[in-house]
C-alpha cells in the first residue's frame, strides 16, 4: 500500500471521502464519494504519476494497485489499468456500495438485473444498462442492484479509481487479482 501522499490533494481528498463515508445511508455515502472522485479526477490533470499507469505484465489480466485503505477498514482505493478490449466478469462487491471514476481513456460499464433461474443456485443476469464513461466520469453501485461488468472498449489503455466499502478483497461472482 502506498501512502496517501500518492493520491492528488492528498490529506484533502481522504478528508473528503471519510467525511462522506461517515455520513449516512449507502446510497447517500455513495453519491458522495462519487461526486467527491469526479471532481477530483477533473481538477487534477496527472491523477497519478506514471507508475501507476502501467498495465499488468500478463496480457489478459487488468492491473491493479491498492493505494489506501481506511485505517478502521471502512474503504479502500484502488487504481486499475485496462489494456484495449480487457473486462471483469458480471460481478458485485459483496453487498457494498463502489464508486468508480475514468482516470484517464474510456470504460464501458454494463448493468445487469438479477433474474432466477430453473434451479436454486443458478442465476440468469438480464442487460439492463450500458453506460460509456470518459475521463472525469464516475458512477455508484449500491446494493441490491450493483452487478456490472468493465470492460475497456477502446483501442488505448485505460484508467480507472474505485473507491470501495470496506476491503475489496470479495464478491459474488468475478475474477479479483491485486
Amino acid at each position: 500500500m502506498y501512502s496517501i501522499e500518492i493520491l492528488p490533494t492528498g490529506q484533502k481528498f481522504i478528508q473528503e471521502i471519510n467525511d462522506a463515508v461517515s455520513s449516512g445511508a449507502p446510497l447517500e455515502v455513495g453519491r458522495k464519494v462519487k461526486a467527491i472522485l469526479s471532481q477530483t479526477i477533473r481538477s487534477t490533470p496527472e491523477f497519478l504519476s506514471k507508475e501507476f499507469r502501467e498495465p499488468h505484465p500478463d496480457p489478459e489480466q487488468y492491473a491493479r494497485y491498492l493505494l489506501y485503505k481506511h485505517p478502521e477498514t471502512l474503504y479502500s482505493i484502488l487504481a486499475m489499468v485496462w489494456r484495449p478490449g480487457k473486462n471483469t466478469f458480471i460481478h458485485d462487491h459483496a453487498g457494498k456500495w463502489c464508486s468508480e471514476g475514468v482516470w484517464f481513456g474510456k470504460l464501458e460499464v454494463n448493468s445487469f438485473a438479477i433474474e432466477k433461474g430453473n434451479g436454486e443456485e443458478v442465476f440468469k443476469f438480464k442487460p439492463i444498462k450500458v453506460q460509456r464513461m470518459e475521463t472525469g466520469d464516475a458512477d455508484v453501485w449500491v446494493p441490491p442492484t450493483e452487478h456490472h461488468q468493465v470492460k475497456n472498449p477502446s483501442l488505448e489503455l485505460s484508467g480507472s479509481i474505485h473507491i470501495y466499502q470496506g476491503e475489496n478483497h470479495a464478491s459474488s461472482s468475478g475474477d479479483h487479482r491485486t
